[in-house]
């Protein structure tokens, strides 16, 4: 083992990118079997390299910690979380990658040290949850969008596994998510949209306090949310799976149980129309009226649009609303469901069809 451990070192700054990542996959590995005591010169290494000021240098060892961090975080059922508080074998390559966050540094290494945090939030003692938030409240203004959507990514990782913190500053998280929301890169938006997701389900037991206190941005969120419905090229690949981009199987609706526009998809495959779709589903889950309320207007507009991919998201969102905000919209069905017949023709686009079948099914 020894010399396995030796050589997996000499061979760290391979030039080849694909020997660099088969690498640090062994390190990885090997780690999570022998952890830092089995391997402190590991620690060491890394640490050392996380000070040079060759570029290369710490980006490979920043790979090398995205993946031991991403493994840990995998197998954290069976890690003891609470002795990472009493002593945390990483806290001296914590604290560099901390520093790496920095404006002042390279981009391209920023990135990589706030994909590492994400990855290691669990674990990460309370004080450096601190600075870690602090990190993430300066990425999510950032110009770069990478970093925007590495800072809401940990936002959600916040709000998954160190709620607490998310609701101590529920304001300021709140208002940069609605941000991300109308950011005008759509993988930023996709991921605020899974965050409103996350957000919106609710725990067994858990009272409906947190999710009460963003009724006042509803008037805000429903539009934004309904902005990212239209389909655009990069759904097409998803509808060679699932035509109607919103699922014909039904999910749960329970709380706490996924949605009925999941349709069995894996959410890590979801694009940002099903991501928001998701998000609104919930709304009108828990808001009802007032969620159909505030999106009576675009859905109205939407309808009367004579380019067919806005018209078929206005059908679209009638559908994701339909459960949640059933009474309001069945006041209007004296004139939705001439509409929804109408959009079967064949005349129509498609897509237009497959939805007002699945609306009218709702």
């Amino acid at each position: 083992m020894g010399n396995i451990k030796s050589t997996l070192l000499t061979i760290f700054f391979d030039s080849n990118p694909a020997i660099r990542r088969a690498v640090a996959n062994a390190i990885s590995e090997i780690f999570t079997k022998i952890g830092a005591q089995g391997w402190p010169e590991l620690i060491k290494f890394i640490e050392y390299n996380l000070d040079q000021n060759q570029e290369e240098v710490v980006e490979c060892s920043l790979e090398c910690i995205a993946k031991l961090f991403e493994d840990l975080k995998m197998n954290s059922e069976h890690i003891n979380k609470q002795s990472f508080q009493n002593f945390n074998p990483f806290d001296g390559f914590v604290t560099k990658i901390l520093n790496l966050c920095d404006p002042n540094v390279p981009l391209k290494i920023r990135d990589l040290a706030l994909h590492c945090l994400n990855f290691f939030v669990q674990f990460l003692t309370n004080n450096f949850l601190a600075k870690y938030f602090q990190i993430l409240i300066l990425c999510s203004e950032d110009q770069h969008s990478s970093l925007r959507e590495k800072s809401c990514e940990g936002f959600l990782e916040i709000l998954e596994l160190r709620k607490e913190l998310i609701l101590q500053n529920l304001d300021q998280v709140l208002e940069r998510i609605l941000k991300f929301t109308m950011d005008d890169d759509r993988h930023v938006k996709k991921v605020a949209c899974r965050f409103w997701s996350e957000y919106l389900l609710l725990e067994k037991g858990e009272s409906m306090q947190r999710i009460n206190y963003i009724k006042k941005y509803l008037q805000i969120l429903v539009p934004l949310l309904m902005e990212c419905l239209p389909y655009v090229k990069e759904d097409s690949f998803g509808l060679q799976n699932n035509q109607f981009g919103h699922g014909p199987g039904e999910g749960s609706s329970d709380e706490g149980e996924g949605s009925d526009t999941e349709g069995g998809a894996n959410t890590g495959d979801w694009n940002l129309r099903k991501e928001s779709a998701r998000a609104l589903e919930f709304l009108a889950r828990h808001f009802k009226e007032d969620t159909f309320i505030n999106a009576q207007e675009k859905i109205a507009s939407y309808l009367k649009n004579n380019d067919w991919i806005i018209r078929e998201s206005g059908i679209f969102c009638l559908g994701v609303l339909s459960k949640g905000s059933h009474d309001s919209i069945t006041q209007h069905f004296h004139h939705l469901f001439p509409f929804l017949m109408e959009s079967l023709n064949q005349n129509e686009h498609p897509l237009i069809r497959s939805s007002a079948f699945w609306t009218l099914s709702k």
